[in-house]
């Protein structure tokens, strides 16, 4: 790891630790209150997720009270929007210093929403952001039951070229812009509101046109690198639309996904005969070939963008827990925005720690399973009479990652009880699934 790490990392924490007044302005409530809830008591969880370009999913877990009320403390660097998890996955937005509050109504659990907007129907949202997440809300349910048709835009993409489907997908975005112009004129919208709306528009339009690249060889039996890498640039043109310093995109959640498919798509337009070369060296010497990555960013993008694909990149490897293989190849220096690059320190720095302090329970075991036929009959002859948990899951799997918290309560409330917990670790190394 390179100097500058320590150096962001040190800044990070002055930061962090000595500014009082802006963690009081960044700290947000929410609260809420479910009705009816002893009726629908087993559902005492809940769950905020906010999608960051470069951490992926970050999600804080709130416990309901037997009234069905609960308080959550939240620290928001910056205006974004967020998930409420509950009866369904409903899409808010929120202010650093806002205060919300919840009503939602427990009938949600017992009735079948059709639609997006029948979902918001159980849940009224009131505190300083009112007015914006009742149109956040609106918007929201409109836009994903009317405008989202995937059967149409599947059909567009088999029977579509490249620049057809670059065609449709403009004038669609063309149409769905004046619907937000339309919107936010009748329901008296604010500007920010205008402003979140339109980009959530034109980032949808740019993960389809990134998502044909992907459909389009799959569904015609194509090969997919070769198929990318002849598409015209004009396709591509739609890329020149995004202001690469432009960091107002982080408000909106789907930014975390079209970044995520921009960088599959730069690599896929790595020359063919690099990328087998780093494919053939990936097993036998991981570091150098994890070390092109950020080499190639650096020349293929400028600005935020570029330092977005670099902590984006250098995140992901360390949250699949490959620390042990990249600590002496991740530079932030390469990295000039602060936040990304606090992120990655502050990542590398958890995992280090993790690493070098890996403390193992007793009853503990270690072993790879080669032979999977007659797996569960040895788990319950070797644990006869108790009850087995098995965990299927890998450190490459972001959603199993991001289970593991709740794995760990589960294990936890039944300690000391004939329950054996098994965890089956997909295709991950000893050092990876260990962490």
């Amino acid at each position: 790891m390179k100097f500058a790490l320590l150096s962001s990392l040190a800044l990070y924490f002055i930061f962090s630790c000595s500014s009082p007044d802006n963690t009081a302005e960044t700290l947000t409530i929410i609260t809420g209150q479910v009705s009816d809830f002893s009726k629908v008591s087993e559902h005492n969880e809940l769950n905020i997720k906010f999608r960051d370009p470069v951490a992926g999913d970050q999600v804080f877990s709130g416990t309901l009270d037997s009234t069905g009320f609960f308080r959550m403390e939240l620290d928001v660097e910056y205006p974004r929007e967020f998930q409420l998890n509950y009866s369904g996955y409903l899409q808010y937005f929120i202010y650093p210093g806002d205060s919300l509050h919840f009503e939602i109504d427990g009938l949600c659990w017992s009735k079948i929403s059709e639609t997006r907007a029948e979902e918001y129907a159980y849940y009224t949202v009131g505190g300083t952001s009112e007015a914006m997440n009742r149109n956040v809300a609106l918007f929201t349910s409109v836009f994903q039951d009317s405008l989202s048709q995937w059967a149409i835009l599947d059909s567009v993409v088999r029977g579509s070229g490249p620049m057809e489907f670059r065609a449709f997908v403009d004038e669609r975005t063309m149409d769905r812009q004046d619907f937000v112009g339309s919107f936010s004129l009748k329901h008296e919208a604010s500007e920010d509101f205008r402003d979140l709306a339109q980009r959530k528009i034109t980032i949808a339009g740019w993960s389809d046109l990134i998502m044909y690249c992907w459909h389009k060889p799959s569904r015609e039996n194509l090969d997919r690198v070769e198929f990318i890498q002849t598409l015209p640039d004009a396709y591509f043109s739609f890329l020149d639309e995004w202001v690469r310093e432009d960091r107002s995109y982080l408000m909106n959640s789907d930014f975390e996904h079209f970044v995520q498919q921009y960088q599959m798509i730069l690599d896929q337009l790595v020359p063919l005969d690099t990328q087998q070369y780093y494919q053939d060296i990936w097993q036998e010497d991981f570091a150098r070939a994890a070390a092109y990555r950020p080499r190639y960013y650096m020349e293929a993008e400028t600005g935020y963008a570029r330092d977005l694909l670099i902590a984006t990149y250098y995140y992901s490897l360390l949250d699949a827990k490959y620390y042990e293989k990249i600590k002496d190849i991740v530079d932030t220096s390469q990295i000039a925005d602060d936040r990304a690059r606090a992120l990655v320190a502050e990542k590398y720095s958890y995992e280090k720690d993790l690493f070098e302090n890996m403390v193992f329970t007793d009853g503990t075991h270690f072993g790879e399973i080669t032979e999977a036929e007659n797996f569960f009959d040895i788990l319950i002859e070797k644990y006869p009479d108790k009850v087995i948990y098995v965990d299927y899951w890998a450190t490459w799997c972001s959603p199993c990652m991001n289970e593991m918290p709740y794995a760990k309560k589960i294990k936890k409330e039944f300690e000391g009880k004939d329950v054996v917990f098994v965890y089956l670790a997909n295709r991950c190394e000893d050092d990876a699934w260990k962490a």
